[in-house]
């Protein structure tokens, strides 16, 4: 027997008023703990802007919700199976016919459909947020600016050293020997009056220096005069520099693979970009079956009785492929294992689990 389309209307219906409810529980959780812990960050501070603290909360929260988006809708897939089967309703509608599979099947398309949104509209939204989000970090509770920046010519550095602001180039960086390739810097004052100019082949960075091999140097109003070693101090080291690269989660779904390229380009690494696009890919289809993972441990409650044990071992599992996934997403970042595998091992881990399961219990 096929479903109709009432019966799908109601069950995808109680889903949501569940999920909805359940958005709202997380929401004030998040809010609650967020605003706490911006107040311990910034009571130290001299001053911040009006509304500091609901800037921050607002900007932060969209990326927050997508990450747990997953989850909420396993618990609000737990709750709106537990309520069909606590009025005898799955019941009854698999005595008229009508298969597991027929009724997840509005459930899952819905998620499905959310995991699209989720992913090709809602976070180019929220990746912007995120990136206001830093900004205000960096400026107010850090007191400091981006230094970095990456682009078709290569990377640029900018920072202040005596009271004169420097601006650097390099076509690539050679991470593993701290080598800076076609490098070229410009020194201004601190009215912006242009100053001087070095340029070289390579700039060695050392112990806070800059090492350049091989290159010239032309002051305001002068002529170019070359050398063979010349040293430029720095506040730059390796470890400021990984830092000081775009954070993925400012980087909505279409500009990170273009983003990567450049990261290669210029000899960075690419690694923490790719991953991150596998994640929101991959994100878009755990969405589904995280559903058909609460209806592995809340379908059956009826018939054998432990009901509670079942949903109880059910948020669990939950929690434990919670920590997986960190585990996976943090050695894929760090290039410890490729991000196609890190990224969509928890996503197969739990189809294959919630398939096999529903499979042995529902069609023996």
């Amino acid at each position: 027997m096929r479903l109709s389309y009432s019966l799908s209307k109601y069950l995808f219906k109680t889903f949501l008023k569940w999920s909805l409810v359940t958005s709202l529980v997380f929401t004030a959780i998040y809010i609650l703990f967020d605003v706490i812990e911006l107040l311990r960050r910034v009571s130290s501070l001299d001053s911040i802007p009006n509304f500091f603290i609901l800037k921050m909360v607002m900007y932060r929260f969209p990326m927050f919700f997508q990450e747990i988006l997953p989850f909420i809708l396993f618990f609000a897939s737990i709750i709106t199976f537990w309520q069909l089967n606590r009025n005898s309703e799955i019941l009854s509608i698999r005595a008229a016919g009508v298969s597991i599979w027929q009724i997840l099947l509005p459930l899952v398309s819905g998620t499905l459909l959310l995991g699209l949104v989720d992913l090709l509209i809602v976070n180019s939204f929220s990746s912007v947020l995120m990136g206001k989000y830093y900004n205000l970090e960096r400026t107010y509770i850090y007191k400091s600016s981006a230094p970095f920046s990456i682009s078709k010519s290569g990377l640029w550095l900018r920072e202040t050293i005596e009271g004169k602001q420097i601006i650097m180039n390099a076509k690539r960086y050679d991470d593993k020997n701290e080598v800076f390739h076609k490098f070229t810097a410009y020194v201004f004052d601190k009215n912006d009056q242009f100053l001087e100019r070095f340029g070289s082949q390579k700039a060695i960075l050392r112990d806070q220096k800059l090492h350049l091999k091989k290159g010239w140097h032309i002051e305001n109003g002068g002529f170019p005069e070359s050398f063979k070693d010349k040293v430029m101090p720095t506040g730059f080291s390796k470890k400021n520099i990984k830092a000081s690269f775009s954070d993925p989660k400012t980087l909505n779904f279409y500009t990170l693979r273009s983003y990567a390229n450049l990261m290669e380009t210029s000899g960075l690494s690419s690694t923490p970009y790719y991953m991150q696009w596998h994640i929101l890919l991959s994100r878009c289809f755990w969405l589904s079956i995280m559903v058909l993972l609460a209806a592995t441990f809340s379908l059956s409650q009826t018939r054998n009785g432990k009901g509670s044990i079942m949903i109880i071992s059910g948020v669990a599992f939950t929690f434990l492929l919670y920590f997986l996934k960190d585990v996976t997403f943090s050695l894929g970042g760090a290039g410890k294992f490729p991000p196609f595998l890190a990224a969509w091992v928890p996503v197969i881990v739990t189809a294959f689990f919630a398939a096999t399961r529903l499979l042995y219990s529902e069609d023996g």
